[in-house]
């Protein structure tokens, strides 16, 4: 790797005229992957976070009910190892029935069994999480929680995955190379860890001093990124490392700050966001003299370490609350006496700039959008280096980028790539919609400039959300290819009923707006399925408004395809909710299909109902 563009080339080239590479080392050994640890409450939360897309807090409520109806042990311990004599066979056999993971526990009865590893902790009163009793009759986000506890408990009592490595190190005008190939011979534990993949890697069979001639040479160009920011799961182990909270408070810590508006959570990844509360606070800290430590993590940790030497005997309780409050009362009057500081950061990061007076800058097309509100004509402006203010920021050191409407006096901020203007206008404020081009990958999306940092209601969902690209907005629109709003969720009562195509699979869905906070409602369309709600025209039955599906007619079965779906409603089309039910042929799936097409939203008698 160089970051020398011509000497990387002039390299490339050498090799290119050379052409023939020599094999310097061949090397070949066996490899293992490690199967997991017994499982305790940070890693729960992690996990849950991570591959099950539920919030922390959630997955420790959840963890509390299983455990008081008996199907999970106690969810708040740090250790992670089992002691010696604890009755794993017995927490096996009964997985041994199950449907999806019951053939994996009867290998490990068959002899697949090995005690499992030692993590290393031991709180000394629990034992590490675990399931008590077979988790068949749960439902929803319980069973998720249940499966995926059940399932790292069978792969820690599982072998290591076994496989063999081939390493080959090649000579090529005077450049070294290298290249791995892998041959998995047992997965093992990772049958039934279906989160995780070690996939085989081919290469060709070669021996010590070969020659050959490489059917293609390439140079590749890369860039480096700015870190994202933090998902859930990488605070969580942050906050572990840092000492801030226990297994039993991080999960409330982080609600917390949630509730209180320092930081916003965003779908679909569960990342962080700091909100100006948070900027204000933290830069109001850096502004004071002296030495001002309450915006790192030293003294919540210090905290929690003297509450440990409470637990242990170290030091008494009063003790611990005497120096607490001292710290506490130092730092507050510190705070007081340089309150200014705190009102200066607050007017940099909440005064809203003057972009009139920034260098213009043309988009890459030359063009300049119409606004929504006068219909003038507005200009890209950038703001200088070192530019104070508020607003956003294009972020990873691009500079902050804002079209501004000289005749509204008012700026709205723009994403980082090449900008260019798009036919359409947003329905929701009659902005002219930008093409967006990231320069690294070529991708292009489309924003409304105002729904971008500003977007209503109607395009969100109601949820917060910050940089709104079209195709995650609601509204009925064509750019709006994610979700579309048709009614309130029959399941929860809560949410919303979102119709998704969602770009990273090959079909359609029904899905409640609150899939993350715990509402089960998810049901699969047939793949090609477009939708449009006419809201002009409610369901005489139930008061919604009617729906207009278009099918891929082959998806259907024969008898269904020549039925119109131009205006009909769940409740009162039986063939709708057959083509329901054929696509989520589930118990559940089943269950879903019945409530959706109920008129009673808690379930009683419809016209789709099932039979």
């Amino acid at each position: 790797r160089l970051f020398d563009r011509p000497a990387a080339v002039m390299l490339y080239e050498i090799c290119v005229e050379r052409r023939l590479a020599t094999v310097t080392k061949v090397d070949g050994h066996e490899k293992r992957k490690w199967r997991p640890t017994p499982l305790h409450t940070v890693e729960l939360q992690k996990l849950s976070s991570n591959l099950l897309r539920i919030s922390s807090d959630r997955t420790m409520d959840i963890a509390e009910k299983l455990y008081q109806q008996g199907f999970l042990s106690y969810p708040r311990t740090e250790t992670d190892k089992f002691k010696d004599g604890f009755d794993l066979a017995a927490l096996i056999n009964e997985q041994a029935g199950h449907p999806e993971w019951g053939g994996f526990a009867r290998e490990l009865q068959a002899g697949g069994f090995q005690w499992p590893r030692d993590g290393g902790h031991d709180d000394q009163a629990h034992p590490p999480i675990h399931p008590l009793k077979s988790g068949a009759p749960l439902q929803g986000d319980e069973a998720r929680v249940y499966e995926l506890v059940t399932r790292r408990f069978l792969a820690c009592c599982a072998c290591d995955a076994l496989g063999f490595e081939t390493t080959v190190d090649i000579e090529m005008a005077g450049e070294q190379f290298s290249s791995r190939g892998l041959m998995v011979r047992e997965l093992n534990y990772l049958k039934v860890w279906k989160w995780e993949r070690w996939s085989a890697r081919k290469i060709p069979s070669y021996y010590l001093g070969e020659q050959f001639e490489p059917t293609a040479l390439h140079l590749h160009e890369g860039h480096t990124s700015p870190p994202s920011p933090l998902s859930e799961a990488e605070l969580i182990g942050m906050m572990d490392e840092q000492g801030i909270g226990t297994d039993a408070t991080i999960a409330q810590h982080i609600k917390k700050t949630l509730d209180r508006g320092y930081v916003e959570k965003r779908v679909p990844n569960n990342t962080f966001h700091p909100l100006p509360l948070s900027r204000i606070l933290l830069d109001s800290y850096t502004r004071m003299p002296q030495a001002f430590d309450l915006g790192v993590p030293h003294l919540r940790a210090e905290m929690e370490r003297d509450m440990g030497k409470v637990c242990s005997g170290q030091m008494t309780r009063q003790e611990c609350v005497d120096k607490t409050v001292d710290m506490m009362r130092g730092l507050y009057r510190h705070a007081s006496v340089n309150s200014r500081c705190l009102h200066a950061a607050a007017a940099a990061i909440l005064a809203r700039p003057d972009a009139s007076s920034w260098a213009p800058q043309r988009l890459s097309d030359g063009s300049r959008p119409s606004c929504g509100k006068c219909q003038g004509l507005m200009d890209l402006r950038v703001r200088p280096q070192g530019g104070g203010g508020g607003g956003g920021g294009g972020g990873g050191g691009q500079p902050y980028r804002v079209l501004h409407c000289a005749r509204c006096r008012e700026h709205y901020d723009v994403p980082g790539g090449d900008l260019a203007s798009h036919g359409h206008r947003c329905p929701l404020d009659q902005f002219q919609v930008l093409s967006v081009t990231n320069t690294a990958t070529g991708k292009t999306h489309q924003i409304c400039p105002k729904c971008f940092k500003d977007p209503p209601a109607e395009a969100t969902g109601g949820k917060a959300v910050d940089g709104l690209r079209c195709f995650a907005c609601l509204a009925d629109c064509p750019l709006a290819s994610g979700s579309k709003v048709l009614r309130p969720c029959p399941s929860c009562q809560r949410g919303e009923l979102l119709f998704k195509a969602p770009k990273a699979m090959n079909g359609t869905l029904l899905e409640c707006s609150n899939s993350g906070e715990g509402c089960d409602m998810k049901l699969y369309l047939p793949g090609g399925t477009t939708l449009q709600r006419l809201s002009a025209q409610p369901c005489a039955g139930c008061s919604h408004s009617l729906l207009s599906f278009t099918f891929n007619r082959a998806s259907l079965e024969p008898r269904l395809r020549m039925h119109p779906y131009d205006a009909c409603c769940f409740c009162s089309e039986p063939n709708l909710a057959e083509i329901l039910r054929d696509c989520n042929d589930t118990a559940d799936g089943r269950r879903r299909v019945a409530l959706l097409c109920s008129r009673d939203p808690r379930g009683g008698g419809g016209g789709g109902g099932e039979g």
